[in-house]
């Protein structure tokens, strides 16, 4: 039997114009339209039954005789596996029981791989992802998973595999190939490149039913048919979209009218859902069929799909968006006339991350100390690390391995900016900031405890009595919250927050040093027409990646050019409010009462507050050829990286600027002698 006519008998429904197997000129396979299919049609319709997932507990109760031997077995015998690692094994039985399985006319089809999904990918080429999201460690994880975990199921029930040991009869010869991890890395090749993942959902009322699965409530569909539609990041494109339904919305929907006739038969008898695609928009003859798998950055398509979004459909989307990419110049002008781009620039993906550990966080913030000879104790240390993790900012288990993501539409995390702010305190406003995160109402002007975070865990020495006063609080039923500083400190301290933008930049440096390759190389290598394949996916995501930490870079720069306008305006505004009317001169001593002590602090021990640069700002040039992060195809904008240069070294007043010591080594390379320590301001 083949697959359409499997799907139709399974109830399932395909619009006639539609070709599920068109050979793109990539050589990949899509769907496309024959002839021009109109807004609102019903473009694919799959029955749940024909689905390939484990259900939820509650399902399962209600129909354990509806779902294959395998589901049932690893339902009761492994419920604590994944839904991915279930999902896959339940392929494999499916992929190893021939035409005896239920569904053997969509295995047919099936691809014998996915061929860039990193499961595949040689340790030579893994290593040209170094540095980034999707670097390795450690020994293979698909091989060390179906070790630990596949093969032991496997062996203990070989009839839900049988396929497997007539493979290994036949393979015995050759003790260099296990059949069953060879079957297991297929199947979830296939499985990660093709599935959807979706919160768990009672089929019958709706209802999500997020603790119903142990991965925090997502389960993994095969849905056949429906995952030959490819994916676009480009809503332009775009022109379908994925629905799961239960028989009450799809019958409101219509979707099931006058459905059922003889090519066509009714859906069968327990059937709770179906899950369908329509057209968004008019189709036009010979136009492919494309929905979103997800906003998801570079590393998780590739991780995910083992596939990359086309270089075309990028560039023409961060062109409709406004948003500069890094392009060549001639690339750009291609780009804005409506010409699309080649393979000789670059490319943005809107959702790109980067990632930030706070090792290195931690790392360049008590080397920036140590160097103004401020390093805190090591019990301060632990107790901040212990502070941020109750407070939300870091992970609750296994704090030191938290990472920060840097988005391209939000390279400045509050969770970043929270964390040097926290750990470049002294042990005094550390203490102060404790006490005040237990009161809200005590908070900087401008913090806010945002979310839920984690509950609150045990402290030592100076982080004790204000984790007992935390717990307190949460004791009374008050949820431990989500500390998040903003700029109030920053606004009210200059000192602090030239400090604070240092350290940000040295931070995002390091992360820069972890690649094994600059931006130049990457670009050079991107234009050069030999690199193909799979080391052009690679640079692809090792570009993205250093992207936004560029972009993170620009906002640190413009983060600081902001506060020193404001600095600036606000005592100008001070100035003659004093002058001029007696009752503001008692507000903004009232105000200075608020803050007094922390910014007494602040100033009697900074040694970073240098009087904001007079020189007028410097506007990008977008049009001659800079990124949105202020870099060109040869790295970083003369302006940007001047800026850069001009917040690490402070001022030229230099008798004006200590550092702790007569000589401070600022991270540029450069040895500045700044002479005399600092001079406290004064309050007149």
């Amino acid at each position: 039997m083949d697959f359409s006519t499997w799907l139709l008998n399974s109830g399932g429904r395909v619009h006639p114009e539609l070709d599920l197997f068109y050979t793109l000129p990539s050589g990949d396979r899509g769907v496309v339209a024959r002839s021009d299919i109109s807004e609102g049609q019903l473009l694919l319709l799959l029955p749940i039954n024909c689905a390939i997932y484990i259900p939820t507990e509650e399902e399962f109760k209600r129909h354990p005789d509806a779902f294959p031997d395998a589901v049932q077995y690893l339902r009761e015998a492994h419920p604590g596996l994944s839904p991915f690692l279930a999902t896959t094994l339940v392929l494999m039985s499916e992929m190893t029981r021939g035409s005896a399985s239920t569904w053997a006319s969509y295995v047919a089809i099936l691809p014998p791989s996915c061929p860039d999904c990193l499961i595949n990918w040689s340790d030579e080429e893994k290593q040209e992802l170094a540095g980034t999201s999707l670097e390795q460690f450690g020994p293979d994880p698909a091989s060390d998973v179906y070790r630990r975990h596949v093969a032991p199921i496997l062996a203990a029930r070989k009839d839900l595999w049988p396929g497997l040991a007539a493979a290994e009869a036949a393979e015995a010869a050759d003790r260099g190939v296990d059949p069953g991890l060879t079957a297991f890395l297929r199947a979830a090749g296939l499985l990660q490149s093709r599935a959807f993942h979706l919160e768990a959902e009672n089929w019958v009322s709706g209802a999500k039913e997020i603790s119903r699965l142990e991965d925090g409530g997502t389960q993994v569909f095969l849905l056949p048919g429906i995952d030959m539609i490819n994916h676009s990041h480009n809503p332009a494109r775009r022109n379908a979209h994925l629905e799961r339904l239960n028989l009450a919305q799809a019958a409101t929907a219509k979707l099931l009218d006058g459905a059922a006739s003889a090519e066509a038969p009714s859906l069968p008898a327990g059937v709770e859902a179906v899950f369908v695609m329509r057209a968004d928009k008019p189709i036009k003859a010979g136009e492919e069929v494309l929905h979103t798998y997800g906003n998801l950055s570079d590393a998780q398509l590739l991780q995910t799909y083992g596939f990359l979004d086309s270089e075309d459909d990028l560039w023409s989307e961060t062109a409709a968006a406004g948003v500069s990419s890094v392009l060549s110049p001639s690339a750009k002008k291609r780009t804005k006339a409506g010409g699309g781009g080649d393979s000789s620039g670059g490319y943005r993906n809107p959702y790109n991350a980067a990632l930030v550990p706070w090792i290195t966080v931690e790392e360049v913030c008590m080397g920036l100390l140590s160097s103004m000879n401020q390093a805190p104790s090591s019990s301060t240390r632990r107790a901040k690390q212990e502070f941020l993790a109750t407070a939300g900012v870091l992970q609750a288990a296994a704090p030191e391995s938290t990472q920060f993501v840097l988005l391209a539409q939000e390279p400045l995390p509050d969770e970043f900016m929270t964390a040097v702010q926290v750990l470049l305190m002294t042990a005094d406003e550390f203490q102060e900031l404790q006490r005040e995160f237990g009161d809200p109402s005590k908070l900087p002007a401008g913090s806010k405890r945002v979310g839920r975070g984690p509950e609150a865990g045990g402290t030592s020495c100076e982080a004790a009595a204000a984790a007992a006063a935390v717990a307190a609080t949460a004791a009374e039923g008050a949820s431990t919250a989500k500390l998040s500083l903003g700029t109030a400190l920053l606004e009210e301290d200059q000192d602090f927050a030239e400090m604070v933008c240092i350290a940000s930049l040295q931070i995002l440096a390091a992360c820069m040093e972890r690649y094994p390759t600059n931006v130049k190389d990457d670009v050079r290598l991107l234009r050069s027409p030999d690199c193909t394949g799979r080391q052009r996916l690679a640079v692809r995501v090792r570009l993205g990646e250093k992207d936004v930490i560029q972009l993170a870079k620009k906002a640190v720069v413009e983060l600081m050019s902001s506060l020193r306008r404001g600095w600036a305006g606000e005592g100008s505004r001070d100035e003659e409010e004093k002058e001029s009317d007696d009752e503001a001169a008692a507000a903004e001593e009232e105000r200075e009462e608020n803050v007094g002590r922390r910014r007494a602090s602040k100033r009697q021990r900074r040694g970073l507050g240098a009087p904001p640069s007079e020189e007028p700002d410097r506007e990008e040039d977008d049009e001659n050829g800079s990124s949105a992060d202020g870099s060109d195809l040869e790295g970083s904008s003369d302006s940007d990286d001047q800026a850069a240069d001009e917040l690490l070294m402070g001022s030229d007043d230099s008798d004006k600027v200590g550092y702790g010591a007569e000589e401070y080594d600022d991270g540029i390379g450069e040895v500045h002698d700044r002479g005399k320590p600092h001079e406290a301001p004064t309050d007149d």
